[in-house]
């Protein structure tokens, strides 16, 4: 006997094999309500640059500068997956069209660098 008058009994109940349990949901392993259109709009990319004239430089030893700015994966502007970047998550193919099921997940990576290039 057990607190508060609880028993306790070994487990004669069997566990069913959690791995099969997508796979008997619906053909191709995924209920409906995991299949999604895979399709999305991302603004990957951000590259600009600014050379200041020869005038601003002068009569230096300097021939060029050049700044510039760029940045990686902005933003995600139009997704039909809901909750998730679908780049950045293992999408399946579903064998019966165009969608995709997700499997896993992973954060994308925002990345932003500043240049400065000077030519002598």
């Amino acid at each position: 006997m057990l607190a508060n008058g609880y028993t306790f009994r070994d487990n004669d109940i069997p566990v069913k094999d959690y791995a099969n349990i997508p796979a008997r949901l619906a053909p191709g392993g995924a209920a409906e309500s995991q299949i999604f259109d895979a399709s999305f709009v991302k603004f990957r990319e951000l590259d600009c640059r600014h050379s200041f004239p020869k005038s601003l430089i002068g009569n230096t030893f300097i021939k060029g500068i050049q700044v510039g700015v760029e940045a990686r994966n902005l933003a995600l502007l139009y997704s039909k997956v809901p909750h998730i970047d679908p780049e950045a998550t293992l999408l399946v193919p579903v064998l019966d069209g165009p969608r995709c099921r997700k499997k896993f997940g992973s954060f994308p990576t925002r990345s932003i660098g500043f240049n400065l290039r000077i030519t002598l």
